[in-house]
């Protein structure tokens, strides 16, 4: 843990961009807006090393503010130092708008237009010099010092089991409480995991105005979740349940230990950046063709690197692999079976909470600790494998930020 010399603030050393916001990490994104130029990105990131290819899964069905908002949110986070931006500018979004939205964070922005180029191979060609041209310049900034009002995280569950609400999820809790206790902010989705929770989403509130909007959120996420799978559908996976976990209220409850005990400040839509240190909710509803359980699924660590997390801690009881090539996963596993199992893959067991071997109290200071010390340039589990499942949802619907 990082204690600045001048003061008594934790600290994480990162990368201070010219927006004010601080990096975990300093990788280049090469990102495509049109399908086929996902082809070239690939190519171009195969060869530059600490950059990452990204874009929608299927970009001719981008069409709202919303899927603009999100690539924007993705390209403005400060764990990405440069950007590289490849499609067209007569294609449904043309690239010079993305452009124009992540160049306000102040960070190297390059475009390859590939109707204009000549090809994939020049565009290849061309990729690779200005990326190399980035990198060299991003190269040059160095870690320093910044205390935890700077740190963004989200939190989210996958592969839950009774274990997750005994250890997994109450540990992540207090690391909420933690961050926010020293300036910085937590990001939660998992809209209709907050079923049961409405009194407490009440309580936790900042006022009856956020409260009422998130609370009719959960409710559309439940009405748009039944309409797809049956009213008779419990909204839990089987996993769930063979893992002991009975009701969607029971799995809701474990599930909103993850944000700690702290003040709800607002529900943010997607691409949105939040102001002030606190706990915030991140609609990232999609349209019906791609939700599955939980909705937003997979999407939801990239919603969150949309959102300005640096990293995501990931709790899971029954075991999950995922990655994401923005903003790193923490792999948190409340069933210490499973994180015997899959120790490759689990960067911290709380289940050594269940087995007597410490207390959630020393649990949480530990996570917090690695949480600072991911943040500070160690590699998480998932990122020394390789994963990255991240994915970009498309179709967002709109939503009004609220009290921020």
């Amino acid at each position: 843990m990082i204690r600045n010399p001048r003061s008594d603030l934790v600290c994480f050393s990162g990368y201070l961009r010219p927006d004010g916001l601080v990096g975990a990490r300093n990788k280049l994104a090469i990102i495509y807006t049109i399908d086929y130029a996902k082809f070239v990105a690939s190519e171009i990131a195969n060869k530059i090393p600490d950059s990452v290819p990204l874009g929608w899964s299927s970009a001719r069905r981008t069409r709202r503010n919303e899927d603009v908002n999100t690539i924007v949110g993705l390209g403005r986070n400060p764990n990405l130092g440069a950007i590289l931006l490849i499609g067209q500018d007569n294609s449904v979004i043309p690239v010079s708008k993305i452009a124009d939205g992540i160049s306000k964070s102040g960070k190297p922005v390059e475009i390859i237009d590939l109707s204009a180029v000549g090809g994939s191979k020049e565009a290849i060609r061309k990729g690779l010099t200005l990326s190399k041209k980035l990198s060299a310049g991003q190269s040059r900034t160095r870690r320093t010092a910044h205390d935890v009002s700077n740190l963004t995280i989200g939190v989210k569950c996958g592969g839950s089991d009774a274990t997750s609400a005994l250890a997994a999820n109450p540990a992540v809790g207090l690391v909420s409480d933690k961050v926010i206790d020293c300036g910085g902010k937590v990001l939660s989705s998992e809209l209709t995991e907050m079923t049961g929770c409405e009194e407490m989403i009440r309580r936790r509130a900042r006022n009856q105005r956020v409260a009422a909007k998130v609370i009719d959120t959960i409710e559309a996420a439940v009405d748009e979740f039944e309409s797809r799978f049956g009213e008779e559908h419990s909204m839990m996976s089987p996993g769930n349940i063979s893992g002991g976990l009975t009701t969607i209220e029971e799995k809701s409850f474990g599930a909103v230990m993850k944000t700690g005990h702290r003040q709800l400040q607002g529900l943010i839509g997607p691409g949105a950046y939040p102001k002030k240190s606190g706990w915030y909710i991140v609609d990232g509803l999609v349209e019906k063709s791609i939700r599955h359980f939980g909705l937003e699924a997979d999407g939801e660590p990239t919603d969150f690197a949309a959102a300005g997390a640096q990293l995501t801690l990931f709790t899971t009881g029954r075991g999950s692999a995922d990655g994401n090539g923005v903003s790193p996963l923490v792999k948190v596993c409340g069933n210490p079976q499973t994180y015997r199992n899959m120790s490759e893959d689990m960067d911290f067991n709380a289940g050594a909470i269940l087995e007597g071997k410490i207390s959630l109290q020393e649990a949480g200071s530990s996570l917090f600790k690695l949480v600072l010390e991911i943040a500070s340039g160690s590699r998480s589990k998932s990122e020394l494998l390789g994963h990255d499942e991240g994915g970009i949802i498309y179709g967002g619907r709109p939503t009004l930020i609220i009290e921020q």
